[in-house]
């Protein structure tokens, strides 16, 4: 894991990055004075199993920001998100992707609901 502490300016969907984290091959995740998220490369995206590859992110594109879409980055790509050698703390973390991911749908449904209502 490579942390760069940036010099020059790249920009993310919440600012001025501060940091990049290298995760692994295709992601890396950013650190802005507010928030943050994780970017794949195209060639990642397409190596995701679905539905996650379909599923449209809260920053846009190829960018999955911290609070919700990192599940879709956690349960695509476990092993290199997760590397603890404790199963019980991959588990965990697992665990609250996945329930983070069903949450992401219940809502999207809703609002997909009440779409239908207003028109």
């Amino acid at each position: 894991m490579r942390i760069n502490l940036l010099k020059e300016y790249v920009y993310t969907p919440w600012g001025q990055a501060q940091q990049i984290e290298h995760i692994a091959e295709g992601i890396d995740f950013y650190t802005t004075a507010s928030h943050g998220g994780y970017k794949i490369s195209a060639e990642r995206k397409k190596t995701m199993p679905e539905p996650y590859r379909s599923h449209k992110t809260f920053a846009g594109g190829l960018w999955y920001e911290e609070d919700c879409d990192w599940a879709v980055i956690a349960l695509s790509f476990p092993d290199e998100v997760f590397k603890y050698n404790d199963p019980e703390k991959k588990a965990m973390l697992l665990e609250k992707a996945m329930k983070t991911w069903e949450w992401m749908q219940e809502r999207n449904a809703e609002r997909a609901k009440g779409a239908e209502r207003t028109r």
